[in-house]
């Protein structure tokens, strides 16, 4: 499996933690279990991919770090956002940001410009092109403030 394939699951995991109460740790192990990732194989392609155990720790660093540092990474996100509160921007853009200002802020092993490339793919593969544009513009403000 792929870093992009791993970052897809933690999408979905994060945008699935926007609908329910279950804990990161509950969903994932549900996900990342040979029976979740048949169930979920026909809706996310992702999950018909062999898990290597070093793609489940990716992705359970990444969800994990976002579940406990979510009101930070949305205070961060909204700085960013200019004339955007985070409670406009849809499930799925706040996941994706989320994700990559993880990914930026916490993971130094982690290239800036791939998480934004990677953030900007899964935007428009799950929302529009409009959301990617939005998600490359707060990147990329974030990334230039980094360096």
């Amino acid at each position: 499996m792929s870093r992009r394939t791993a970052r897809e699951i933690a999408l979905h995991t994060l945008f699935t933690m926007t609908y329910d109460t279950l804990s990161a740790e509950e969903i994932l192990s549900d996900y990342l279990s040979e029976e979740g990732r048949a169930r979920l194989s026909d809706e996310v392609g992702a999950y018909a991919k062999p898990l290597e155990e070093r793609d489940a720790d990716f992705i359970r660093i990444i969800v994990s770090g976002v579940e406990q540092r979510r009101m930070e990474l949305d205070e961060e996100i909204g700085r960013r956002a200019i004339k955007w509160q985070t409670d406009r921007i849809s499930r799925i853009a706040l996941s994706v940001l989320r994700m990559a200002f993880f990914e930026v802020l916490y993971l130094p092993d982690t290239d800036n410009a791939v998480a934004a490339n990677e953030a900007v793919e899964l935007a428009k593969k799950y929302d529009s092109k409009e959301s990617a544009a939005f998600i490359n513009g707060i990147l990329g403000t974030l990334i230039r403030e980094k360096e």
